[in-house]
Formats: structure tokens, sequence, C-alpha cells
């Protein structure tokens, strides 16, 4: 059975699916299945303990983006949601937001993650008009480093002790890329 779902095709077979209340517990279950591999370096992951906790989620990820603070999406492969993708802290006066992700560990090291990301951006910048995205990766994730390469971001820098997961002080690299559209003054 195909779904009803509002979605943005990727390929013949991903797909970017809008968020709704009713996709609550499939996400529970699957950050349920992944939570060991998500825990290492996401700190939402440990607090995500019930189906309603993630429809609240979902709740208030909808109304930021009737805000225009966020914009939340589940990727799909044919009928089932395998991750996210997020645009959070969007800044409306320079067109710029950062981006945010999380995959199945069943399907990483596909590639799956680099095309979903390749184009997101592309449709941030062409349909969104943002001027800039920008990535926060632990130095530790060597999987979300290789995606941000693999996808033409910049390297910035490494921030140490920039980030706190569990408690830790967390070592972060930081990337950006332009939309390559825009004139940009250097």
């Amino acid at each position: 059975m195909t779904r009803a779902w509002f979605s943005i095709p990727i390929t013949d077979d991903l797909k970017l699916v809008q968020p709704e209340i009713y996709m609550g517990q499939e996400v529970f279950n699957l950050v349920t299945e992944n939570r060991e591999h998500l825990n290492q370096f996401l700190p939402w992951v440990e607090q995500m303990i019930a189906k309603e906790l993630e429809e609240n989620f979902i709740r208030s990820m909808q109304m930021a983006h009737i805000q225009g603070t966020s914009q939340l999406f589940f990727i799909a492969s044919g009928d089932d949601i395998i991750g996210a993708i997020d645009l959070h802290n969007i800044n409306q006066s320079v067109r710029k937001a950062d981006i945010g992700y999380w995959l199945s560990n069943k399907i990483s090291g596909q590639g799956i993650m680099t095309t979903v990301v390749k184009f997101f951006c592309n449709y941030a910048f062409t349909v969104l008009t943002f001027n800039k995205l920008t990535l926060q990766i632990d130095v530790a994730n060597t999987a979300s480093n290789r995606v941000a390469e693999k996808c033409h971001f910049q390297f910035i820098g490494m921030h140490p002790a920039d980030f706190n997961l569990h408690g830790e002080l967390r070592d972060m690299n930081y990337y950006a890329l332009l939309n390559p559209n825009n004139k940009h003054s250097s």
C-alpha cells in the first residue's frame, strides 16, 4: 500500500516527507531501534522514551516551520521512514541556516545521506533561496564529516570543547556551503 504523504521526490526510491503527527510511532520505533547508534552524537536520543514525546516534537517542528525558524523532513525509502533532515537556527535576514540529519544504522554507508544532503542543499538554495548553509559535526563522527566533504561544504575550522554531549564537552568541526547562484563579497 502506498502512503498518502506530502513528499518531495529525490530519486525513484528516496523522498523527503513532511512530518505528520501520526508518524510519531514509526519514528519513535526507528529511534528506539537505532538508539545506541544515534546516541553517540545526538543529545536528544536518550530523552526520546515514548511515542508521545516524538509526537510532541513533530508538533513543535510543525509550529517552527510556520514561524520560519526550522524545517523538518523525514527521509523515506519507499514506504519506510529511514531518517530525518532539517534546517534549524534559520536566520531570515542573511538567509542562512544550520543543517542536521540522521539515518538508520541499517542503511548507513551506502551513500544515501550524501544523496539526500546534496538534494536538500539544492532545495534550500533554489526553492527557499538561502544564501548559506552550515554544519556542526562532532570530530569523532567520521561518517557525517565525510558527507560534508562529499557535498562540497567548505571546512571552516575545529572548535574545541564546543558542544555538550551527555555531560562531556566535545570538539566540533564547522562547515559552510554558499549558494553557488549568488554573488558573495569576500
